[in-house]
């Protein structure tokens, strides 16, 4: 058995490629799947985050979510974290608008083919 089984589960999100400004689309669907296996996929739930009673368990689970996103971007794109450190979602928002997640949609349009309606 080799040694890097031992601690395979202990740094899951480092053995995946990191987020640069040129794929957003691969990374995002691996990084979903990181959120919902430590429970955080609730931190972009509006109603979950406005209970009163969830306060505690925000503050939480908003500080895990943006240690794991700070650990899975790479290094330059860290100050789009910095500068929303005070939530997850709106951090996860900053990187998204750098990284291009609007052009994935921009670069579609162009090249459908619609019938006008007269």
């Amino acid at each position: 058995m080799s040694s890097d089984s031992d601690s395979s589960d202990d740094k899951s999100s480092n053995r995946f490629e990191k987020l640069t400004t040129s794929n957003w689309v691969s990374w995002k669907s691996r990084f979903m799947l990181d959120l919902k296996s430590q429970g955080l996929q609730c931190l972009f739930d509006d109603e979950w985050v406005d209970k009163d009673e969830n306060k505690e368990k925000l503050a939480r689970r908003n500080c895990k979510a943006l240690k794991l996103l700070y650990q899975t971007v790479q290094e330059d794109l860290h100050n789009d974290i910095l500068a929303n450190d005070t939530s997850f979602v709106d951090a996860y928002d900053a990187l998204a608008s750098t990284c291009g997640q609007d052009s994935v949609i921009v670069n579609i349009l162009p090249n459908l083919k619609v019938p006008i309606l007269a």
